[in-house]
């Protein structure tokens, strides 16, 4: 009570961490054929989100299981490059160290405060608290915290594949 906010905002992004549904995966269908991991994930290369069914990939939660939206944000860009790679009838293969480089026409060169920083450990209850009862089990991010993921996710748009470079050692 009373601490009700309103934003001026443009968009709204929920990431409430649920677990992927699968039910599409039905055997008699063509889905049938994608293969599931032990934790009822859609299976696939986890360099180029490619599944074993042709021209279909996997990303974000229904790859990883429940995740942050730093890693579906990183898969959704992924995946763009393997789309691009079929569309253009080349090799998908994974992205080398030397295809990665800041992008110089970037508008944002540098964030200022935004430096590399390691993915935040989620708090979770003891698992001895946790016995023979429904609570929850996570405890979410603190304000510092989830700042600080979001600064990361920042950062990894400073980042970029650099066609350039993979186009010389495909020539080479």
């Amino acid at each position: 009570e009373g601490s009700e906010t309103l934003l001026d905002i443009d968009n709204v992004i929920a990431a409430i961490g649920q677990k992927p549904d699968v039910t599409f995966v039905q055997e008699g269908k063509r889905t049938g054929e994608l293969k599931l991991t032990r934790w009822n994930t859609i299976d696939a290369d986890e360099d180029t989100l490619v599944t074993d069914l042709p021209y279909v990939l996997t990303g974000g939660d229904l790859f990883t299981g429940a995740a942050t939206v730093v890693e579906a944000i990183g898969a959704g860009r992924l995946a763009a490059r393997s789309i691009h790679l079929n569309y253009k009838d080349e090799e998908v293969v994974a992205v080398s160290d030397a295809q990665r480089k800041r992008i110089p026409e970037t508008i944002l060169p540098s964030i200022e405060g935004v430096g590399h920083s390691e993915r935040a450990e989620m708090p979770e209850i003891p698992v001895a608290e946790r016995e023979h009862n429904e609570i929850e089990v996570e405890l979410g991010l603190s304000e510092e915290e989830t700042r600080t993921e979001a600064k990361r996710c920042l950062r990894c748009g400073l980042t970029c594949y650099n066609r350039e470079v993979a186009g010389r050692e495909e020539a080479a």
